[in-house]
């Protein structure tokens, strides 16, 4: 995991979703799972997946196998991005 934020002035919480950029894949809110983009079938999709903290991020990443390349865990604040 790569931080925005210099050592010493991370934030481990105060996050606010997961967005994945390649593949471009979308959150099924419905199913809570990611799908390809061409993938409709009627269900409550979004660009980004809930997420609060550092740590749930991680195991989100171990859970959701089929994010395989650029993801960013987006924070509140600006300057404190996480990108894994």
């Amino acid at each position: 995991m790569k931080f925005e934020a210099p050592k010493g002035r991370r934030l481990h919480r105060y996050f606010w979703a997961i967005t994945v950029f390649d593949p471009y894949l979308w959150w099924n809110h419905t199913l809570r799972k990611w799908e390809d983009a061409d993938t409709n079938k009627g269900h409550d999709y979004s660009t980004h997946a809930p997420c609060k903290t550092l740590r749930a991020f991680a195991r989100h990443l171990r859970k959701h196998p089929e994010i395989k390349g650029k993801c960013v865990l987006v924070n509140k604040y600006t300057g404190y991005n996480v990108y894994a």
